[in-house]
């Protein structure tokens, strides 16, 4: 199972993603702030980051900057998950080492899209109950509907 640490401000945003991850599989860990997701990082281990740009202290690139430069966790990937949209801000969030960009509002399949693409292959978030199961709570889309484009859909990846 991995574990997915959720970095936002926004309670209602952290219960939300929380239980996309359960359905995918995933353990979710909520952080509220920067200072709490850079203990949790210190202290347990995680698999995976999904991270808001705009909370209270340290932002989000701040996070980003101080996850890439420790020896553990250096390799974690992280989905930066915002609301701006601005194409300089996007730019250093990727400079800064960020793996892929989300804008909100977001969904379950972009989050299970997002960690299909972070995530090992092979690992838990890939299976069937997890991220390449691509499974939809949308009514317009059926079985038989094309996975929507990255580039549709607000992503922005290395």
């Amino acid at each position: 199972m991995n574990t997915v640490l959720v970095v936002d401000d926004d309670r209602t945003v952290t219960s939300l993603m929380a239980a996309w991850l359960r359905k995918l599989g995933c353990l979710p860990v909520i952080s509220f702030d920067a200072p709490d997701a850079i203990r949790v990082l210190q202290s347990e281990w995680i698999d995976a980051v999904l991270l808001d740009l705009h909370m209270p202290g340290q932002n989000g690139i701040e996070v980003i900057r101080h996850i890439r430069s420790g020896s553990l966790s250096s390799r974690i990937p992280i989905v930066v998950v915002s609301a701006n949209e601005d194409p300089s801000v996007i730019a250093s969030v990727i400079l800064s080492g960020a793996n892929l960009f989300l804008a909100k509002p977001t969904d379950f399949i972009q989050i299970e899209f997002a960690l299909s693409r972070v995530l090992p292959s092979g690992s838990s978030a890939q299976k069937v109950n997890g991220c390449e199961a691509h499974h939809s709570t949308n009514n317009d889309q059926t079985e038989d509907s094309p996975a929507l484009s990255p580039a549709s859909r607000g992503h922005w990846a290395l």
